[in-house]
């Protein structure tokens, strides 16, 4: 009766135990796959934690990237899968003057508070690049418009550097109402093409 016991508990466990893969495998796999964590197995995340500083005299731009391990990110009915993320906190000065400020989830526009703020978490990673849906925050009481899309990257042969590259997506814009109020129709703000340096 304890070998059949044994078995059973075995079988059980075989059944449910979860399937660890390369968070580079997520981009071509199946959205059916259940019970599976796509893992930083090759620190590509981990090795962009940290605040980042980019400053030409005009823009200043900090970063602080967290990694977030193992977040539930997809399910399907019973079907889950788990990824590991990047997300970020940031500010933005123009000429000195604060224009967004994650860090306190205080978003500034003239003369008012930013009421939607955006969440920038990390959707991919491909080689040693990594990719995040971009927004930013909106100036009025609605989402912005325009989305994009993000990739940074460690510089290899700068210690310190990584590169910041966005564009701007032609195929979506999002023309849903916030109740009566209009989506937000105003250009992204942060520089598309940074290199900044770690600073902690």
């Amino acid at each position: 009766m304890k070998i059949i016991s044994l078995v059973f508990l075995l079988s059980i466990s075989m059944l449910t135990a979860q399937t660890i893969k390369p968070i580079s495998d997520a981009i071509t796999d199946s959205m059916l796959l259940d019970n599976v964590y796509y893992k930083d197995t090759n620190n590509t995340l981990a090795n962009c934690v940290g605040t980042w500083e980019y400053n030409n005299g005009t823009d200043y731009f900090k970063v602080t990237f967290t990694l977030i391990v193992k977040e539930l990110e997809y399910t399907n009915g019973t079907k889950k899968q788990y990824f590991d993320r990047l997300k970020a906190k940031y500010i933005y000065k123009k000429n000195g003057v604060v224009i967004y400020d994650n860090y306190g989830q205080l978003y500034l526009a003239p003369n008012t508070v930013n009421t939607k703020p955006s969440d920038l978490g990390s959707a991919f990673t491909k080689n040693s690049e990594i990719y995040f849906t971009y927004t930013e925050p909106s100036f009025v009481d609605c989402h912005r418009r325009k989305v994009g899309d993000l990739t940074i990257k460690r510089l290899t042969g700068l210690p310190g550097k990584m590169s910041w590259l966005r564009t701007t997506a032609t195929t979506y814009f999002d023309n849903s109402y916030c109740g009566d109020i209009h989506p937000d129709n105003s250009e992204f703000l942060i520089p598309a093409n940074m290199i900044l340096t770690k600073i902690n």
